[in-house]
């Protein structure tokens, strides 16, 4: 073998045992771990693993290589396991004298309305903090601000507005390095009109979720934020026209303004930069036409438009979206009553909506037959009459979903119903259906 043979060989058995051997774990460390563990409810039998000397490899934990101490903490409730894995209890201080914790996550747990530890911000490296839909309550303490090297906040849906911050402005605008903030249905009330401010250090961020957070007055300049590429905003009461910076905008490709209470028309040239892939725009008081979306044929793959006024908008340039897999048009007046033809060519389309749109007439569900990756289709409450041959089969053979609740469907069961076998919610209420349901629906 020659030198540089032998050479190379040293270094493949240097890499192996980095990678093999696990960090070991650091005693003062287990120590705080295992306070922190005793001030948990554990009836669920989670942490079981939580034994032994080397902590690093305790359910959860991620430790440095080098220098053993503990980086990461994940005990994040699976979603499968919602409400049965649930911690509770209090979270003892020695877990903050984990200084050199980079990520924390705590989401989907209940902590039963207990207040966020200031303490909490002793953990000065943390750059990932989740207490996500994790039962937390009160006030957020105004020491986040102490934790500048933050990348990822997600302190969102609360209790129905349980958890609060009346000083937002305060604190988040601290968080330099921010990328990302998510305070969904955290009650920011008294955060003043002047909320928005707090964002304009903020230029790292790429995505801000504030849903329902009980936020008013004038949607704030966000123009500065030239990397914000997801917005939602949606739930809250900005009840005025939309404000021109958005002409401005280039970055976002989602935007959700859905239930805002907005007014006005939409200018034909709304965020032309933009390269938009999911908007959400309904359920608010516009006037005119919305023929905005259409500069966004190319890229759009989500649009949610319930309760836009798009009766002569949608057909014929509808068939130019030929990316779109999501199209909600509930509550629209759709221009003839009739479902545009156009839209039965958009032959990606998972997820589509008419949900009070004013149909009218015949119809037959083989018109959808070329939409076959479809996973969700509503047609209530229009004035339908839906036609089901007893000898059709369906071609979208994924739905899951399937509402056809008041769609003057007469006779039996439909047998094709059999065949749908990922099939997970059913309506067909207030129709003139009789006999039983098919069997060899595993779904429902």
């Amino acid at each position: 073998m020659s030198v540089g043979s032998g050479t190379v060989l040293i270094w493949i058995i240097m890499l192996q045992a980095h990678f093999t051997f696990s960090a070991a774990c650091l005693k003062h460390e287990r120590k705080y771990l295992l306070d922190f563990k005793a001030g948990l409810n554990l009836s669920s039998g989670r942490l079981s693993s939580w034994q032994g000397f080397n902590c690093c490899e305790w359910e959860g934990f991620s430790c440095d290589y080098h220098t053993s101490h503990v980086i990461r903490l994940d005990l994040s409730n699976d979603y499968d396991y919602w409400h049965y894995h649930q911690l509770s209890g209090e979270l003892h201080p020695y877990l903050f004298n984990l200084r050199h914790l980079q990520h924390l996550d705590l989401a989907r747990n209940d902590f039963k309305g207990i207040s966020i530890p200031p303490l909490l911000s002793k953990l000065e490296r943390l750059s990932f903090l989740s207490l996500s839909s994790a039962g937390f309550g009160g006030d957020v303490p105004l020491e986040l601000a102490n934790m500048s090297s933050l990348r990822h906040l997600d302190l969102g849906n609360s209790e129905r507005h349980m958890f609060r911050s009346s000083k937002f402005g305060v604190w988040v605008g601290n968080l330099r390095n921010l990328e990302f903030l998510d305070m969904t249905e955290v009650n920011l009330t008294m955060a003043s009109e002047h909320w928005g401010e707090a964002f304009s250090g903020l230029a790292n961020l790429t995505q801000i979720h504030l849903y329902w957070c009980e936020l008013s007055g004038n949607i704030p300049d966000l123009s500065n934020l030239t990397r914000l590429s997801h917005l939602d905003l949606s739930g809250n009461s900005f009840p005025f026209e939309l404000p021109t910076w958005f002409e401005n905008v280039s970055s976002l490709v989602s935007l959700d303004l859905d239930h805002c209470d907005l007014n006005g028309s939409i200018p034909s040239n709304f965020m032309p930069r933009s390269k938009l892939r999911v908007l959400s725009i309904g359920n608010n008081n516009w006037k005119g036409k919305l023929a905005f979306f259409l500069n966004h044929s190319s890229s759009l793959v989500a649009m949610y438009l319930n309760y836009c006024n798009l009766g002569r908008v949608i057909s014929p340039v509808i068939t130019h979206f030929s990316k779109l897999e999501t199209l909600y048009l509930g509550w629209n007046s759709l221009q003839g009553g009739t479902i545009p033809d156009s839209i039965l060519k958009l032959s990606r389309l998972k997820l589509l909506s008419f949900s009070s749109s004013g149909l009218i007439g015949n119809i037959s569900l083989q018109l959808f037959n070329n939409l076959t990756h479809l996973q969700e289709l509503d047609l209530s409450e229009n004035q339908l009459h839906i036609n089901i041959s007893t000898s059709w089969v369906p071609q979208f053979a994924d739905l899951e979903q399937l509402v056809l609740g008041s769609c003057n469907i007469e006779g039996n069961f439909p047998p094709f119903l059999s065949q749908l076998f990922q099939l997970q919610v059913l309506d067909l209420s207030d129709n003139s259906i009789v006999g039983n349901l098919p069997s060899c629906r595993p779904g429902i």
